[in-house]
């Protein structure tokens, strides 16, 4: 081994105790059921993407290959399914399983910021913040996607902080290509950790473990490689089964619906060709939905329709003021320019 690649100096928790790093993590699942039942957050509770993972068709192929989501998901839920004697039994073990998988995640975090000599204290809370942030509070009990792929999200960052203190070996590279695929797999949003894992086998902290050039350059690509190759492969099944080479058929309407509320009515039919068709349909149908949904809140007084007469304000609010140039209002009309307009 080429001297300059050895174990910084620094590294002294190479071999944790067993018990002890046992103990960490039962410590964090205490913690965190504790948290849930205490807050309201241990009992399963479904919101509208959960029937698209529990109606997942997994026969035919072409079946599985039009679905608007990818199966890692749909395939826990099926386990846990057969395995259970009900399917209340079955999602609130799968709520169990994503509290057990986040105290892992955070325990494995602040074990490895002890690694890296950071003191008691501080390692506690950052890796509280972890542990209990706004995803968490928000998703764990939730059958969705949003808290177990955070939370891998969290074990990649462990697996890179512990590889830029230890070198990537061979092991380390196919957890870290592994935590990122199942990522991936659960929420295609996280397809930016293959770049990120890249960039951080290729670039590292001054304090990290000295490695040369070229061992970066084969650790970035045996990280990337594995992900890419799996994506790519679940790419080439859908296209030869539903002749589209993407990963999934959804996904092209949530930009749609962002980019959209940037355009008045009028700028939006003054588009020509087949797109100003398009461009068209989406004016008339959120000025529709708009006049709809004013029509259907208890709220406001029969009648009522929304202040904004060109359908950009989609939510049932009396303030003109929060039109598209606001996150926010970009963020309220989320749910009603994506799935009705």
């Amino acid at each position: 081994m080429n001297p300059r690649e050895r174990s910084a100096p620094s590294d002294q928790d190479s071999k944790q105790p067993a018990a002890r790093v046992a103990l960490t993590v039962v410590t964090f699942a205490v913690l965190l059921i504790t948290t849930c039942l205490v807050s309201g957050r241990w009992t399963y509770h479904l919101v509208p993407d959960t029937a698209s993972y529990l109606q997942y068709s997994f026969s035919p192929a072409s079946a599985s290959a039009k679905e608007i989501r990818t199966p890692v998901y749909p395939v826990v839920l099926r386990l846990f399914q057969w395995i259970s004697p009900n399917q209340s039994v079955a999602l609130q073990l799968v709520a169990l399983n994503q509290i057990l998988l986040h105290a892992v995640a955070s325990a494995a975090f602040f074990i490895e910021l002890r690694n890296w000599q950071i003191t008691p204290r501080i390692s506690l809370a950052i890796a509280a913040t972890v542990a209990v942030g706004c995803t968490f509070w928000d998703n764990v009990s939730t059958i969705a996607t949003d808290c177990p792929a955070m939370s891998l999200g969290v074990l990649c960052s462990v697996l890179v902080l512990s590889g830029w203190r230890r070198s990537f070996s061979t092991y380390r590279i196919a957890m870290l290509g592994a935590c990122i695929v199942l990522a991936v797999g659960l929420r295609p949003a996280y397809l930016f950790l293959i770049p990120w894992a890249g960039a951080s086998a290729l670039v590292r902290p001054s304090n990290a473990i000295p490695t040369l050039l070229p061992r970066r350059l084969r650790d970035a690509a045996l990280i990337v490689a594995i992900p890419v190759v799996t994506v790519l492969g679940w790419c080439v099944f859908r296209y030869s089964t539903a002749g589209d080479f993407s990963i999934l058929p959804f996904g092209h309407q949530n930009m749609a619906a962002v980019t959209t509320q940037l355009l008045d009515n009028d700028e939006l039919k003054s588009i020509p060709g087949r797109v100003g068709e398009l461009a068209s349909e989406i004016a008339d149908l959120r000025v529709a939905v708009s006049q709809g949904k004013a029509a259907s809140d208890e709220t406001l007084p029969p009648g009522t329709r929304l202040p904004s007469a060109d359908g950009l304000d989609l939510r049932t609010s009396r303030d003109p003021a929060l039109r598209a140039e606001s996150f926010m209002a970009l963020e309220n009309r989320w749910d009603a320019m994506t799935y009705l307009v």
